[in-house]
């Protein structure tokens, strides 16, 4: 378990402004409990040299594709027919063609860069049945980040 404090923030539906925040964050990053005061016409002045810090719930990124991150813009100013369409679309031809080391190192950037930004979880659209679903499972098992997966089958027998 792990205690942070704050001067103030802004708490609450009405985000209203609080004072002495402390709140305590389990192993698993939940909030266990949360305490504040009440500021009762006090004169606050951010400009001053201290740290102002700003606590919001994780983001969620609802629609990517992170497999396809080791190309992120191979498609910059290219008819998106001819980027995503399957089968010959060029996202298609390089899922296929290119070694499993670069697209788990390019979901692995991806996964990070979410992280810095905010993102906590995503859902993602998975091509190429079980492979990529596995992929993806691989390339974040000691990552922090959660996620969806949502796959797209190649075979009936890859359902189950």
């Amino acid at each position: 378990m792990t205690q942070f404090s704050f001067p103030f923030g802004i708490i609450g539906d009405d985000l209203l402004l609080k004072k002495n925040i402390q709140f305590k964050v389990d192993e698993q990053g939940r909030i266990l409990d949360l305490i504040y005061e009440d500021c009762e016409e006090i004169e606050i002045d951010f400009l001053k040299n201290n740290p102002v810090h700003i606590i919001l719930p994780g983001l969620i990124n609802s629609h990517i594709h992170i497999g396809d991150s080791f190309a992120k813009e191979i498609g910059y100013d290219k008819n998106l027919i001819d980027v995503v369409a399957p089968p010959n679309g060029i996202k298609h031809k390089l899922l296929a063609d290119t070694p499993s080391d670069i697209k788990k190192l390019g979901i692995k950037k991806a996964a990070l860069e979410m992280i810095s930004n905010g993102i906590t979880f995503f859902s993602d659209f998975r091509e190429r049945g079980l492979e990529g679903i596995n992929l993806i499972k691989e390339s974040l098992a000691s990552n922090p980040i959660k996620s969806q997966i949502l796959g797209r089958f190649r075979e009936k027998s890859e359902i189950e």
